[in-house]
C-alpha cells in the first residue's frame, strides 16, 4: 500500500506533466479555425474526397458544390472544381486561435486581429467586414469576419 504523501506527489507529477505537454500544442493546433488556412482540420483546396474521409458524408441539402455540415459542426464548405474553396462558419462552437467565434463582439475581432480591415459591409445596417489577408500554397487567401450590430455573425475563410 502506497504512503498518502506518496500518492499525492505522484499526482502532482501527472498534473505538471499534463500542464507542460499543453503548453507544448501550438495554439492552431487547438483551435478549430485556422485563419486563411482551415476549419475543423479541413484546408483551402482539399479534395471533396478528403473532406468527407474527414468529416463523414455532409448533411441533407448539400450539392457536388456546397457541402452542408451546419446541424453538426456549424459550418458549410463551398467548392469549386472538387476541391475547397471556401468554408463559412455561421455557428458555434469554432473559433480562432485567439479565441474570436461567431457571437464575438467587433471590438474583440479588431483587439485580437489589428491588422484586419475593418470596412462598412454592402449588405445591412450597422455591418461590418474585418477581412485579415493571408496565403496558402503561393495563394492569397482571406479570413472575413462579418459582423451586424457589433456581433460577428458569420465567418469566411477563403482563397482570394
Amino acid at each position: 500500500m502506497h504512503h498518502p504523501r506518496t500518492r499525492r506527489r505522484a499526482a502532482g507529477t501527472a498534473a505538471i506533466a499534463l500542464g507542460i505537454a499543453a503548453l507544448a500544442i501550438p495554439a492552431t493546433a487547438q483551435a478549430k479555425i485556422v485563419p486563411g488556412k482551415s476549419v475543423a482540420g479541413v484546408a483551402l483546396g482539399a479534395t471533396a474526397a478528403s473532406v468527407k474521409a474527414r468529416l463523414g458524408a455532409p448533411e441533407r441539402g448539400s450539392t457536388a458544390l456546397n457541402y452542408r455540415y451546419v446541424k453538426t459542426r456549424g459550418f458549410g464548405i463551398y467548392l469549386i472544381a472538387g476541391r475547397v474553396f471556401e468554408i463559412r462558419v455561421v455557428k458555434r462552437p469554432q473559433a480562432t486561435p485567439k479565441g474570436i467565434r461567431v457571437g464575438s463582439t467587433l471590438a474583440a475581432v479588431r483587439a485580437a486581429h489589428p491588422s484586419a480591415a475593418c470596412t462598412p459591409a454592402v449588405v445591412g445596417r450597422n455591418a461590418f467586414d474585418c477581412t485579415l489577408r493571408g496565403r496558402l500554397a503561393g495563394r492569397g487567401t482571406e479570413t472575413v469576419f462579418s459582423t451586424i450590430s457589433g456581433k460577428v455573425t458569420s465567418i469566411a475563410v477563403h482563397f482570394a
